[in-house]
């Protein structure tokens, strides 16, 4: 039976349903308004962070996954780290005024270009996207402006004489002139819609990069085969080149203009500014005998994301491999001579082709100057860090910046600010210059052109120092903005003295490690104060694992690794209580215990046909050219004692395998084994060797802690004895001694006795006089 209800129950049931119906529809309302809140603020976030993350372009469609992802998290920046852990962003870094595209997962976008190592023992071991700068456009007039000055540079460069200059571009406020202030301000804004197409090309590049080891590994060969047999190309680079040079892509890196011979065309002002960055480029050159530095060099570039640098090219050879690579470069040489007047080959400290080469390094800065452009002028043999345009945008009163020789830090631990002058009086060393466009600098390199190119016996350096200080006076003459900005050339320059421990010679790098005394993180080092020419070049940085090589280097070979038996273990304290005769004699004591156990290592090396793998060696005193204060090069007062010393300082690594002996060896730096570099495979195939005279037959075990397979070896085995018992594990690729002197005995052969004889007596350090 049906009851009616009283009107204030109708009244409530209407009213209730009338509160549910209106729940719903907020909550609907709320819903819809987060979603909407949460989409926008998903793109506010990933703008928010455009100058730190970069989006995949290929993920962009993927919002419900990226919605969900907001959903869960707690606030934006939860969000934006889950985004990073799903792979949603990468790093995209812009820092300095100098930013520099990396790869959507963050690292450099580009394949890292492994160089062809050209052999140095007695078998083989193996522009940036960039507009046209608001600060200096490349329109008609300036392109005409500079067209004949770059002519008359190149003619200088392939010649090496002086010929008529142009008059000089006068610093005004036209629209070509360099605005200083974009080294603060980073680049210029551009509209949104050309971020977002950058951010696209970034993600896009992975895809155009996936060949380029091949390519590169294949260039130097092709080039090496090829060199003289000329080719016709209307341009190269479009494809290699985005593997090669970096992180602009295929399609937005301009090729590299190519002669009919297969080798760079001679700069031009389009090209050098197709390749600037902020109107900033980065110059090197090399010869052939270098192509190997050069990979390790652009490698190091692209691994940082630096994209504006370009490769002079002092031969053919050298050319036509650069070209084949992809790499922005050009000819400092004749097309009808295939070289630059300088040779193909080692230069010579000191010789006319490298006194020649100097007048040709200073025509670089005149040349890029007068195309109105910022030029970071470096060697060969450095090699660059961090990326080092970020630091010099700190420093935007100085005209130039340059590196020192001197051989300790004049600041307070964890200062990374300039050198102090007053302090800092060795030779500035113009391995690293940075020359920033303006008139007092294009006065100053054309002059000093001038002065090397009238005195040919007058040293570029000596000549650059002698100027540049010419009238400072380091106490008084300082820059109002900065006093460790010093004024010189007579009042009309404004230098800065880049400070030693970050921008290394290498002394303080390799020697001092004045990187870790100063509390600083090191941007560049270059080569200097090193043994061996440039075998002991590579030596030194590959002790460092700073050296680029190709696999082969790692793979192409067998090696034989082993422990030094006696090492010198004075304290530094009791090694600072002695006379200088003293500290002398137990530095020669402790190499010569160290070389007991070298000796017979490289002989076993030889027998068994294998690379040795050197020690890392321990040394008391310094070497030096020159007198030591108390075991220390003059002015290395920061220098610790002991120190591990690099293998030039010990063995001369072109006396391995010069024409002293009819044996010569194969080696590797120390640190072989511990390059990341090195595959897994050739680390794990290994067999440790225990030698004693109280084993009286061989016998194996297998022991974890010693990488595997152990053989027990009796002592005073003869050569054939040795080669039989090590027969069975020819396969594996490191064999590593414990005790090399009672491994080996010496050759019963005598040919082979008197080669390995003459040898050793080759390598065997001089020992410095005591007046030294």
């Amino acid at each position: 039976m049906y009851h009616s209800r009283p009107k204030e129950q109708h009244t409530q049931k209407w009213v209730s349903k009338t509160w549910a119906i209106g729940a719903v529809a907020a909550l609907v309302i709320i819903m819809a308004v987060s979603f909407f809140r949460s989409h926008n603020d998903l793109h506010a976030a990933v703008k928010e962070s455009t100058e730190v993350f970069q989006f995949h372009s290929d993920q962009e469609g993927q919002w419900q996954t990226v919605y969900n992802l907001a959903l869960s998290s707690k606030d934006r920046s939860e969000f934006i780290q889950l985004l990073k852990t799903e792979g949603y962003l990468g790093s995209h870094k812009a820092t300095g005024g100098h930013s520099q595209k990396v790869s959507a997962t963050g690292g450099a976008s580009a394949t890292s270009a492994t160089p062809a190592t050209p052999a140095t023992n007695s078998t083989a071991c193996s522009p940036c996207d960039c507009p046209s700068c608001p600060a200096c456009p490349a329109d008609t007039s300036s392109t005409a402006s500079t067209a004949s000055t770059a002519s008359t540079a190149n003619q200088l460069l392939v010649t090496g004489t002086a010929v008529p200059k142009p008059k000089k571009d006068q610093k005004g406020s036209s629209d070509d002139d360099y605005d200083i202030n974009i080294l603060k301000e980073g680049p210029h804004d551009g509209e949104a819609e050309e971020e977002e197409e950058e951010e696209e090309e970034a993600s896009s590049q992975q895809g155009a990069t996936a060949t380029a080891d091949s390519t590169v590994q294949a260039a130097g060969k092709k080039a090496a085969a090829g060199a003289g047999a000329g080719g016709k190309q209307a341009s190269a680079g479009a494809g290699a080149g985005a593997g090669a040079s970096g992180s602009s892509s295929s399609a937005t890196r301009p090729p590299v203009p190519v002669s009919e011979d297969g080798g760079p065309a001679p700069i031009t002002p389009e090209y050098a500014r197709s390749v600037s960055l902020n109107n900033t480029v980065i110059v090197t050159w090399a010869n052939y005998a270098l192509w190997d530095f050069v990979q390790s060099f652009v490698n190091h570039l692209n691994r940082l994301g630096i994209t504006n640098y370009i490769i002079g090219a002092m031969d053919l050879q050298i050319g036509q491999a650069l070209v084949q690579a992809g790499v922005p470069s050009f000819a400092m040489y004749e097309q009808q001579r295939n070289h630059s007047g300088v040779g193909s080959g080692h230069l010579q400290w000191g010789g006319e082709g490298f006194h020649k080469m100097g007048r040709q390094k200073i025509s670089l800065a005149s040349l890029f100057l007068r195309m109105k452009l910022d030029l970071l002028l470096v060697d060969v043999d450095v090699v660059i860090l961090r990326n080092v345009l970020d630091y010099f945008a700190k420093f935007p009163m100085a005209d130039i910046l340059v590196s020192s020789d001197n051989l300790a830090s004049t600041l307070e631990p964890g200062d990374e600010g300039l050198e102090v002058p007053s302090l800092a009086g060795a030779p500035m060393n113009i391995g690293i210059m940075y020359f920033r466009y303006t008139e007092q600098t294009v006065r100053f390199v054309d002059q000093w052109l001038d002065t090397i190119m009238a005195r040919p016996d007058y040293w570029d350096q000596n000549a650059f120092n002698d100027m540049a200080r010419a009238g400072w006076d380091p106490w008084k003459k300082l820059h109002q903005d900065n006093n460790r900005v010093f004024i010189g050339y007579n009042g009309t320059l404004a230098v800065g003295v880049l400070p030693v421990a970050m921008f290394s010679g290498g002394h303080t790098y390799y020697i001092q490690r004045l990187y870790e005394v100063q509390k600083v993180e090191p941007y560049a080092v270059h080569c200097t104060f090193q043994y061996g020419a440039n075998a002991g070049k590579r030596n030194r940085m590959r002790e460092a694992m700073i050296f680029e090589d190709q696999e082969p280097y790692y793979t192409g070979d067998r090696y034989i690794s082993f422990d030094l038996k006696r090492v010198p273990n004075m304290s530094p304290l009791d090694f600072k209580a002695l006379n200088y005769t003293q500290k002398k004699a137990y530095n020669v004591k402790g190499l010569n215990m160290q070389l007991d156990s070298v000796w017979p290592a490289l002989g076993m090396a030889s027998l068994f046909n294998r690379s040795l793998i050197m020690p890392k060696l321990a040394c008391y005193c310094d070497r030096y050219w020159t007198p030591l204060d108390d075991c220390r090069i003059p002015g290395a007062k920061q220098q610790r004692l002991p120190f591990m010393c690099p293998m030039d300082y010990v063995l001369d690594p072109t006396f391995l395998v010069d024409d002293a002996s009819s044996m010569k060896f194969r080696w590797r730096e120390h640190s072989f084994l511990e390059n990341p570099r090195c595959p897994e495979q050739v680390k794990r195939s290994r067999l440790t060797v225990y030698t004693s005279p109280s084993f009286k037959q061989l016998s194996e075990k297998y022991v974890v802690q010693d990488g595997g397979v152990v053989l027990l070896l009796p002592a005073g085995l003869s050569t054939r004895q040795l080669e039989a018992a090590l027969q069975p594990y020819q396969q594996l690729k490191v064999w590593h001694f414990k005790d090399t002197p009672l491994s080996f005995k010496g050759f019963e052969d005598p040919v082979w006795r008197e080669a390995f004889r003459k040898r050793v007596e080759h390598l065997k350090p001089v020992v410095q006089p005591d007046n030294m």
